[in-house]
Protein backbone atom coordinates (compact mmCIF):
# COMPACT_ATOMS: atom_id res chain seq x y z
CA UNK A 1 0.00 0.00 0.00
CA UNK A 2 1.37 3.36 -0.94
CA UNK A 3 1.67 5.57 2.11
CA UNK A 4 0.68 9.16 1.47
CA UNK A 5 2.34 11.36 4.02
CA UNK A 6 1.28 14.91 4.53
CA UNK A 7 3.82 17.37 5.78
CA UNK A 8 3.41 20.92 6.94
CA UNK A 9 6.57 22.99 6.91
CA UNK A 10 6.09 25.94 9.22
CA UNK A 11 6.83 29.35 7.71
CA UNK A 12 9.98 31.08 8.86
CA UNK A 13 7.97 33.81 10.52
CA UNK A 14 6.13 31.17 12.55
CA UNK A 15 9.36 29.38 13.43
CA UNK A 16 10.68 32.73 14.56
CA UNK A 17 7.76 33.00 16.95
CA UNK A 18 8.70 29.60 18.39
CA UNK A 19 12.31 30.61 18.80
CA UNK A 20 11.11 33.75 20.58
CA UNK A 21 9.57 31.38 23.11
CA UNK A 22 5.96 32.51 23.40
CA UNK A 23 4.14 31.33 26.51
CA UNK A 24 1.38 29.82 24.34
CA UNK A 25 1.84 28.13 20.96
CA UNK A 26 -1.32 26.86 19.29
CA UNK A 27 -1.81 24.36 16.47
CA UNK A 28 -5.21 23.89 14.86
CA UNK A 29 -6.78 23.27 11.46
CA UNK A 30 -5.83 26.75 10.25
CA UNK A 31 -2.07 26.18 10.52
CA UNK A 32 -1.69 22.39 10.66
CA UNK A 33 -2.94 19.39 8.64
CA UNK A 34 -5.25 18.07 11.35
CA UNK A 35 -7.35 15.18 10.01
CA UNK A 36 -10.32 16.45 12.05
CA UNK A 37 -11.28 19.14 14.55
CA UNK A 38 -11.21 16.58 17.38
CA UNK A 39 -7.70 15.98 18.78
CA UNK A 40 -7.60 13.70 21.81
CA UNK A 41 -4.76 11.88 23.53
CA UNK A 42 -1.15 13.15 23.35
CA UNK A 43 2.12 11.31 24.08
CA UNK A 44 5.77 12.11 23.42
CA UNK A 45 8.23 9.47 22.20
CA UNK A 46 11.88 9.16 23.22
CA UNK A 47 12.96 11.08 20.10
CA UNK A 48 10.85 14.05 21.17
CA UNK A 49 8.06 13.67 18.61
CA UNK A 50 4.44 14.07 19.68
CA UNK A 51 1.78 11.53 18.75
CA UNK A 52 -1.80 12.81 18.78
CA UNK A 53 -5.01 10.88 18.30
CA UNK A 54 -8.00 12.30 16.44
CA UNK A 55 -11.55 11.06 16.37
CA UNK A 56 -14.19 11.81 13.76
CA UNK A 57 -16.71 14.62 13.63
CA UNK A 58 -18.39 17.34 11.61
CA UNK A 59 -16.53 20.55 10.83
CA UNK A 60 -17.53 23.39 8.51
CA UNK A 61 -20.28 21.25 7.01
CA UNK A 62 -18.06 18.24 6.26
CA UNK A 63 -17.64 14.95 8.07
CA UNK A 64 -13.96 14.40 8.93
CA UNK A 65 -12.81 10.91 9.78
CA UNK A 66 -9.97 11.51 12.23
CA UNK A 67 -6.71 9.54 12.41
CA UNK A 68 -3.28 9.63 14.04
CA UNK A 69 -0.70 12.42 13.80
CA UNK A 70 3.04 12.55 14.46
CA UNK A 71 4.57 16.00 14.99
CA UNK A 72 8.34 16.45 15.35
CA UNK A 73 8.21 20.17 16.10
CA UNK A 74 8.09 21.29 12.46
CA UNK A 75 6.75 18.48 10.27
CA UNK A 76 3.43 16.67 10.52
CA UNK A 77 2.82 13.09 9.39
CA UNK A 78 -0.80 11.92 9.26
CA UNK A 79 -1.98 8.30 9.33
CA UNK A 80 -5.55 7.39 8.39
CA UNK A 81 -7.33 4.22 7.31
CA UNK A 82 -6.88 5.44 3.73
CA UNK A 83 -3.07 5.52 3.81
CA UNK A 84 -2.24 2.94 6.48
CA UNK A 85 -3.57 -0.36 7.88
CA UNK A 86 -5.45 1.46 10.65
CA UNK A 87 -8.85 -0.28 10.91
CA UNK A 88 -10.71 2.98 11.53
CA UNK A 89 -10.13 6.73 11.74
CA UNK A 90 -11.78 6.93 15.16
CA UNK A 91 -8.61 6.81 17.27
CA UNK A 92 -9.00 7.20 21.03
CA UNK A 93 -5.71 6.81 22.93
CA UNK A 94 -2.06 5.87 22.49
CA UNK A 95 0.87 4.66 24.62
CA UNK A 96 4.49 3.91 23.71
CA UNK A 97 6.56 1.04 25.13
CA UNK A 98 10.33 0.87 25.72
CA UNK A 99 10.90 -0.56 22.24
CA UNK A 100 9.27 2.51 20.70
CA UNK A 101 6.18 0.60 19.60
CA UNK A 102 2.96 2.58 19.52
CA UNK A 103 -0.11 0.93 21.06
CA UNK A 104 -3.20 2.61 19.65
CA UNK A 105 -6.77 2.18 20.86
CA UNK A 106 -9.66 2.45 18.43
CA UNK A 107 -13.32 1.53 18.14
CA UNK A 108 -12.21 -1.40 15.95
CA UNK A 109 -9.56 -2.98 18.14
CA UNK A 110 -6.08 -2.46 19.57
CA UNK A 111 -3.30 -1.58 17.10
CA UNK A 112 0.46 -2.05 17.48
CA UNK A 113 2.76 -0.01 15.20
CA UNK A 114 6.54 -0.53 15.34
CA UNK A 115 7.34 2.13 12.75
CA UNK A 116 7.08 -0.32 9.85
CA UNK A 117 4.59 -3.05 10.65
CA UNK A 118 1.01 -2.76 11.87
CA UNK A 119 -0.67 -5.47 13.98
CA UNK A 120 -4.36 -5.37 14.86
CA UNK A 121 -5.83 -7.22 17.85
CA UNK A 122 -9.59 -7.66 17.93
CA UNK A 123 -12.32 -10.13 18.83
CA UNK A 124 -11.44 -12.29 15.82
CA UNK A 125 -7.80 -13.01 16.71
CA UNK A 126 -7.48 -12.40 20.46
CA UNK A 127 -9.41 -12.95 23.73
CA UNK A 128 -10.73 -9.38 23.58
CA UNK A 129 -14.49 -9.52 24.15
CA UNK A 130 -15.16 -6.28 22.27
CA UNK A 131 -13.42 -4.07 19.73
CA UNK A 132 -14.09 -0.73 21.42
CA UNK A 133 -10.88 -0.03 23.35
CA UNK A 134 -10.82 3.05 25.56
CA UNK A 135 -7.28 3.30 26.94
CA UNK A 136 -3.89 1.54 27.10
CA UNK A 137 -0.92 1.61 29.51
CA UNK A 138 2.57 0.09 29.54
CA UNK A 139 4.10 -1.80 32.48
CA UNK A 140 7.77 -2.81 32.77
CA UNK A 141 8.86 -2.16 29.21
CA UNK A 142 6.48 -4.30 27.18
CA UNK A 143 3.51 -5.51 29.26
CA UNK A 144 0.35 -3.87 28.00
CA UNK A 145 -2.78 -3.08 30.02
CA UNK A 146 -5.89 -2.56 27.93
CA UNK A 147 -9.01 -0.71 29.11
CA UNK A 148 -12.09 -1.82 27.19
CA UNK A 149 -15.33 0.06 26.84
CA UNK A 150 -17.59 -2.38 28.72
CA UNK A 151 -15.82 -5.74 29.29
CA UNK A 152 -13.11 -4.96 31.84
CA UNK A 153 -9.32 -4.78 31.87
CA UNK A 154 -6.88 -6.97 29.90
CA UNK A 155 -3.19 -7.71 30.50
CA UNK A 156 -1.13 -8.66 27.42
CA UNK A 157 2.56 -9.64 27.52
CA UNK A 158 2.93 -10.08 23.77
CA UNK A 159 1.82 -13.70 23.86
CA UNK A 160 -0.68 -14.28 26.64
CA UNK A 161 -3.83 -12.40 27.61
CA UNK A 162 -5.35 -12.22 31.09
CA UNK A 163 -8.76 -10.65 31.66
CA UNK A 164 -9.86 -8.90 34.87
CA UNK A 165 -13.50 -7.93 35.26
CA UNK A 166 -16.44 -8.11 37.64
CA UNK A 167 -16.86 -11.85 37.07
CA UNK A 168 -13.38 -12.92 38.24
CA UNK A 169 -12.16 -10.12 40.55
CA UNK A 170 -13.45 -7.68 43.20
CA UNK A 171 -13.84 -4.96 40.55
CA UNK A 172 -17.27 -3.32 40.62
CA UNK A 173 -17.38 -2.00 37.07
CA UNK A 174 -16.36 -3.21 33.61
CA UNK A 175 -16.58 0.31 32.14
CA UNK A 176 -12.88 0.94 32.46
CA UNK A 177 -10.94 4.20 32.27
CA UNK A 178 -7.31 3.71 33.28
CA UNK A 179 -4.49 1.59 34.66
CA UNK A 180 -1.57 3.42 36.29
CA UNK A 181 1.51 1.56 37.50
CA UNK A 182 3.40 3.04 40.46
CA UNK A 183 7.13 2.82 41.21
CA UNK A 184 6.61 -0.43 43.17
CA UNK A 185 4.83 -2.10 40.26
CA UNK A 186 1.40 -1.89 41.88
CA UNK A 187 -1.43 -1.39 39.42
CA UNK A 188 -4.11 1.23 40.13
CA UNK A 189 -7.46 0.80 38.38
CA UNK A 190 -10.04 3.47 37.60
CA UNK A 191 -13.48 2.89 36.10
CA UNK A 192 -16.94 4.42 35.84
CA UNK A 193 -19.31 3.76 38.76
CA UNK A 194 -16.44 2.38 40.81
CA UNK A 195 -14.12 3.24 43.68
CA UNK A 196 -10.35 3.14 43.28
CA UNK A 197 -8.65 -0.28 43.35
CA UNK A 198 -5.06 -1.44 43.35
CA UNK A 199 -3.57 -4.85 42.58
CA UNK A 200 -0.09 -6.18 43.39
CA UNK A 201 -0.42 -9.25 41.19
CA UNK A 202 -1.96 -11.33 43.98
CA UNK A 203 -4.12 -9.18 46.24
CA UNK A 204 -6.72 -6.52 45.50
CA UNK A 205 -7.39 -3.51 47.72
CA UNK A 206 -10.24 -1.03 47.61
CA UNK A 207 -9.53 2.54 48.68
CA UNK A 208 -12.53 4.26 50.20
CA UNK A 209 -16.17 3.50 49.54
CA UNK A 210 -15.83 6.09 46.83
CA UNK A 211 -12.76 8.10 45.95
CA UNK A 212 -14.25 11.39 47.15
CA UNK A 213 -16.00 12.52 50.33
CA UNK A 214 -19.68 11.53 50.14
CA UNK A 215 -22.56 13.93 50.35
CA UNK A 216 -26.17 12.89 50.96
CA UNK A 217 -26.60 9.59 49.13
CA UNK A 218 -22.99 9.54 47.96
CA UNK A 219 -21.86 10.51 44.49
CA UNK A 220 -24.24 10.81 41.60
CA UNK A 221 -21.65 9.19 39.30
CA UNK A 222 -18.57 7.92 41.18
CA UNK A 223 -16.13 7.66 38.28
CA UNK A 224 -12.34 7.64 38.50
CA UNK A 225 -11.51 9.53 35.31
CA UNK A 226 -7.81 10.29 35.67
CA UNK A 227 -4.94 9.38 38.01
CA UNK A 228 -1.33 10.55 38.25
CA UNK A 229 1.32 9.98 40.92
CA UNK A 230 3.64 12.81 41.95
CA UNK A 231 7.31 12.63 42.99
CA UNK A 232 6.25 12.13 46.64
CA UNK A 233 4.14 9.08 45.68
CA UNK A 234 0.92 11.03 46.28
CA UNK A 235 -2.00 9.97 44.09
CA UNK A 236 -4.03 12.69 42.41
CA UNK A 237 -7.41 11.84 40.89
CA UNK A 238 -10.28 13.48 39.09
CA UNK A 239 -13.87 12.36 38.97
CA UNK A 240 -17.44 13.39 39.75
CA UNK A 241 -18.26 14.99 43.08
CA UNK A 242 -21.44 15.15 45.09
CA UNK A 243 -24.26 17.23 46.53
CA UNK A 244 -23.38 18.95 49.78
CA UNK A 245 -25.34 21.52 51.76
CA UNK A 246 -27.90 21.67 48.99
CA UNK A 247 -25.22 22.80 46.53
CA UNK A 248 -24.18 20.70 43.51
CA UNK A 249 -20.42 20.41 43.98
CA UNK A 250 -20.27 17.78 41.28
CA UNK A 251 -16.87 17.11 39.74
CA UNK A 252 -13.91 17.10 42.09
CA UNK A 253 -10.16 16.69 42.39
CA UNK A 254 -8.82 14.39 45.09
CA UNK A 255 -5.45 13.79 46.76
CA UNK A 256 -4.84 10.36 48.25
CA UNK A 257 -2.01 9.52 50.71
CA UNK A 258 -2.06 6.06 52.32
CA UNK A 259 -5.61 6.06 53.73
CA UNK A 260 -6.23 9.82 53.81
CA UNK A 261 -8.32 11.60 51.19
CA UNK A 262 -8.30 15.36 50.59
CA UNK A 263 -11.12 16.63 48.38
CA UNK A 264 -10.93 19.77 46.24
CA UNK A 265 -14.44 20.27 44.91
CA UNK A 266 -15.67 23.15 42.78
CA UNK A 267 -16.68 25.19 45.83
CA UNK A 268 -13.30 24.82 47.53
CA UNK A 269 -11.39 25.55 44.32
CA UNK A 270 -13.44 28.69 43.81
CA UNK A 271 -14.54 28.24 40.21
CA UNK A 272 -18.01 27.83 38.78
CA UNK A 273 -19.60 24.58 39.92
CA UNK A 274 -20.65 21.73 37.64
CA UNK A 275 -17.16 21.60 36.20
CA UNK A 276 -15.67 18.44 34.74
CA UNK A 277 -12.08 17.93 35.82
CA UNK A 278 -10.80 15.24 33.51
CA UNK A 279 -7.02 15.12 32.92
CA UNK A 280 -4.10 15.73 35.29
CA UNK A 281 -0.39 16.17 34.63
CA UNK A 282 2.46 17.05 36.99
CA UNK A 283 5.38 19.12 35.76
CA UNK A 284 9.06 19.14 36.70
CA UNK A 285 8.34 21.49 39.62
CA UNK A 286 5.63 19.18 41.05
CA UNK A 287 2.93 21.65 39.99
CA UNK A 288 -0.40 20.05 39.12
CA UNK A 289 -2.20 20.93 35.91
CA UNK A 290 -5.87 19.93 35.67
CA UNK A 291 -7.99 20.14 32.55
CA UNK A 292 -11.52 21.48 32.92
CA UNK A 293 -14.21 20.96 30.30
CA UNK A 294 -16.14 24.03 31.44
CA UNK A 295 -13.71 26.65 32.69
CA UNK A 296 -10.25 26.26 31.11
CA UNK A 297 -6.97 24.97 32.54
CA UNK A 298 -6.23 24.88 36.28
CA UNK A 299 -2.79 25.31 37.84
CA UNK A 300 -2.27 24.18 41.46
CA UNK A 301 1.02 24.65 43.32
CA UNK A 302 -0.19 22.90 46.52
CA UNK A 303 -1.28 26.28 47.89
CA UNK A 304 -3.22 28.25 45.29
CA UNK A 305 -5.48 27.40 42.37
CA UNK A 306 -5.10 29.56 39.26
CA UNK A 307 -7.35 29.43 36.21
CA UNK A 308 -6.38 29.98 32.58
CA UNK A 309 -9.47 30.75 30.51
CA UNK A 310 -10.61 32.86 27.57
CA UNK A 311 -9.88 36.11 29.44
CA UNK A 312 -6.15 35.46 29.89
CA UNK A 313 -5.26 32.78 27.34
CA UNK A 314 -6.24 31.43 23.88
CA UNK A 315 -8.42 28.67 25.42
CA UNK A 316 -12.03 28.16 26.47
CA UNK A 317 -11.86 24.64 27.94
CA UNK A 318 -9.44 21.71 28.00
CA UNK A 319 -9.38 17.90 27.99
CA UNK A 320 -6.21 15.77 27.72
CA UNK A 321 -2.83 17.00 29.00
CA UNK A 322 0.80 15.88 29.34
CA UNK A 323 4.05 17.56 30.33
CA UNK A 324 6.93 16.99 27.93
CA UNK A 325 10.71 16.78 28.32
CA UNK A 326 10.99 20.58 27.98
CA UNK A 327 8.44 21.08 30.81
CA UNK A 328 5.92 22.36 28.27
CA UNK A 329 2.34 21.69 29.22
CA UNK A 330 0.78 20.15 26.09
CA UNK A 331 -2.99 19.83 26.00
CA UNK A 332 -6.06 19.72 23.79
CA UNK A 333 -8.38 22.69 24.11
CA UNK A 334 -11.36 24.41 22.59
CA UNK A 335 -9.97 27.75 21.43
CA UNK A 336 -11.31 31.28 21.43
CA UNK A 337 -10.95 31.28 17.63
CA UNK A 338 -13.94 30.35 15.48
CA UNK A 339 -14.11 28.83 12.02
CA UNK A 340 -15.79 30.46 9.03
CA UNK A 341 -19.02 28.66 9.96
CA UNK A 342 -18.94 29.80 13.58
CA UNK A 343 -17.63 26.59 15.14
CA UNK A 344 -14.94 26.89 17.77
CA UNK A 345 -11.62 25.43 16.70
CA UNK A 346 -10.13 22.69 18.84
CA UNK A 347 -6.35 22.76 19.00
CA UNK A 348 -3.23 21.30 20.50
CA UNK A 349 -1.75 23.95 22.79
CA UNK A 350 1.77 24.22 24.18
CA UNK A 351 2.19 26.35 27.31
CA UNK A 352 5.36 27.13 29.24
CA UNK A 353 5.64 29.91 31.79
CA UNK A 354 9.31 30.29 30.79
CA UNK A 355 8.61 30.22 27.06
CA UNK A 356 7.66 27.24 24.92
CA UNK A 357 10.59 25.17 23.68
CA UNK A 358 9.62 23.47 20.47
CA UNK A 359 12.03 22.27 17.80
CA UNK A 360 12.52 19.36 15.45
CA UNK A 361 16.29 19.69 15.53
CA UNK A 362 17.64 16.51 17.06
CA UNK A 363 20.31 16.65 19.72
CA UNK A 364 23.72 16.34 18.06
CA UNK A 365 25.07 12.81 18.01
CA UNK A 366 28.74 12.47 16.99
CA UNK A 367 29.52 9.95 14.27
CA UNK A 368 30.54 6.70 15.96
CA UNK A 369 34.25 5.95 15.96
CA UNK A 370 33.94 2.19 16.45
CA UNK A 371 31.90 -0.79 15.36
CA UNK A 372 29.49 -1.77 18.15
CA UNK A 373 26.64 -4.23 18.78
CA UNK A 374 24.66 -3.78 22.00
CA UNK A 375 23.10 -6.46 24.15
CA UNK A 376 19.45 -6.85 23.30
CA UNK A 377 16.80 -5.34 25.58
CA UNK A 378 14.72 -6.53 27.24
CA UNK A 379 16.64 -9.74 27.90
CA UNK A 380 15.12 -12.24 28.57
CA UNK A 381 12.22 -11.38 26.26
CA UNK A 382 8.97 -13.09 25.32
CA UNK A 383 7.78 -11.58 22.04
CA UNK A 384 10.05 -8.86 20.67
CA UNK A 385 13.40 -7.45 21.68
CA UNK A 386 15.57 -4.62 20.44
CA UNK A 387 19.28 -4.24 19.64
CA UNK A 388 21.30 -1.11 18.90
CA UNK A 389 24.37 -1.05 16.69
CA UNK A 390 26.87 1.49 15.39
CA UNK A 391 29.12 1.59 12.34
CA UNK A 392 31.86 4.20 11.74
CA UNK A 393 32.01 3.76 7.94
CA UNK A 394 29.53 3.05 5.12
CA UNK A 395 28.99 -0.71 5.17
CA UNK A 396 26.68 -3.51 4.24
CA UNK A 397 25.25 -4.60 7.59
CA UNK A 398 24.08 -8.17 8.03
CA UNK A 399 22.45 -9.36 11.25
CA UNK A 400 21.52 -13.05 11.53
CA UNK A 401 19.81 -15.16 14.18
CA UNK A 402 21.13 -18.65 15.04
CA UNK A 403 20.13 -21.40 17.44
CA UNK A 404 22.65 -22.84 19.93
CA UNK A 405 23.61 -25.53 17.38
CA UNK A 406 24.84 -22.83 15.05
CA UNK A 407 22.00 -23.27 12.58
CA UNK A 408 20.91 -20.06 10.92
CA UNK A 409 17.22 -19.31 11.45
CA UNK A 410 16.71 -16.06 9.55
CA UNK A 411 18.17 -12.69 8.61
CA UNK A 412 17.20 -9.85 10.91
CA UNK A 413 18.78 -7.20 8.67
CA UNK A 414 20.74 -7.17 5.42
CA UNK A 415 21.24 -3.74 3.88
CA UNK A 416 23.64 -0.90 3.16
CA UNK A 417 24.00 1.64 5.97
CA UNK A 418 25.66 5.02 6.31
CA UNK A 419 27.84 5.76 9.36
CA UNK A 420 25.66 6.12 12.43
CA UNK A 421 23.81 4.42 15.26
CA UNK A 422 20.73 2.32 14.54
CA UNK A 423 18.14 0.11 16.24
CA UNK A 424 16.26 -2.94 15.01
CA UNK A 425 13.62 -5.28 16.42
CA UNK A 426 13.88 -9.06 16.62
CA UNK A 427 10.66 -11.06 16.76
CA UNK A 428 10.42 -14.25 18.80
CA UNK A 429 6.74 -14.89 18.16
CA UNK A 430 7.40 -17.96 15.97
CA UNK A 431 10.28 -19.32 18.05
CA UNK A 432 10.22 -21.67 21.06
CA UNK A 433 11.74 -20.68 24.39
CA UNK A 434 15.49 -21.07 24.50
CA UNK A 435 18.92 -19.54 23.96
CA UNK A 436 19.70 -17.88 20.63
CA UNK A 437 22.69 -16.12 19.11
CA UNK A 438 22.62 -12.90 17.15
CA UNK A 439 25.55 -12.21 14.81
CA UNK A 440 26.29 -8.90 13.17
CA UNK A 441 28.78 -8.32 10.36
CA UNK A 442 29.79 -4.99 8.81
CA UNK A 443 32.90 -4.87 6.62
CA UNK A 444 35.68 -6.75 8.41
CA UNK A 445 33.99 -6.47 11.80
CA UNK A 446 31.68 -8.94 13.49
CA UNK A 447 30.11 -9.45 16.91
CA UNK A 448 27.91 -12.07 18.58
CA UNK A 449 25.43 -11.66 21.44
CA UNK A 450 23.38 -14.26 23.34
CA UNK A 451 19.60 -13.82 23.61
CA UNK A 452 17.20 -15.59 25.95
CA UNK A 453 13.61 -16.15 24.88
CA UNK A 454 11.12 -17.06 27.64
CA UNK A 455 7.47 -17.83 26.94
Amino acid sequence: MKLYIYFLIMLQVFCGRLVAQSNFVVFDKTNSPFPSNSPGCIVQDKDGSYWITFTSGWFEGSYLGGGLARFDGVNWQIYTKENSPLPTDRIIAIAIDSLGRKWITTINGLVKFDGVNWTIYNTQNSPLMENSIWNVSVERDTIIWVCSWTTGFYRFDGLNWVKYNTSNSPLRSDKTNLVVIDKDGIKWFGADYSPLYNFDGTNWRIHGKYPFAPGPGGFANPDVRSLVIDKNNVKWLTGPGYWGGGIPRWYAIAKFIDTTWTIYDSIKIGFQHYSNYFGIAIDNNNIKWITDWKNGLIRYNDTTFYLFNQTNSPIRNTTAIITDKFNNKVFTAELNQQSSTGEYLVGVVFYNENGVVLTSIKESHPQPENFFLSQNYPNPFNSETKIDFSIPHPSRVKIELFNVLGQKLFDVLDEEKSPGTYSTLISGEKLPSGIYLIKMRAGDNSSIKKLTLLK
